[in-house]
């Protein structure tokens, strides 16, 4: 998906508030911990019920990095928006100085 700077931002912020969330770390832990007691539980010689119960584990730990993931990419658009708007209001001595350093 192409997104713009701004929506980068926004939804970095969007997914910096759900992570921030109670609701939302209760959820995961309560999936996760379910995920290791139905582990705990399941046989070893069941390994189609092992393997669904790894898959599960894999999904509510992919939820959580793509979460991680909105955050860093709007905190890098932001500090692309920022270093775009300094250079636009720099003038041409200020540019060539930082392009030198």
């Amino acid at each position: 998906m192409n997104e713009t700077l701004s929506e980068q931002i926004e939804m970095g912020r969007e997914a910096g508030l759900l992570k921030d969330n109670p609701a939302y770390a209760r959820a995961i832990d309560h999936l996760r911990a379910g995920c290791y007691e139905r582990l705990k539980e399941c046989p070893l010689k069941d390994k189609e019920g092992l393997t669904l119960i790894v898959q599960q584990l894999k999904v509510v730990n992919a939820l959580e990095a793509a979460v991680t993931g909105l955050i860093e990419k709007g905190s890098i658009a932001a500090n692309e928006w920022q270093r775009l708007n300094s250079a636009r209001s720099d003038g041409p001595v200020q540019r060539a100085i930082r392009r030198i350093a």
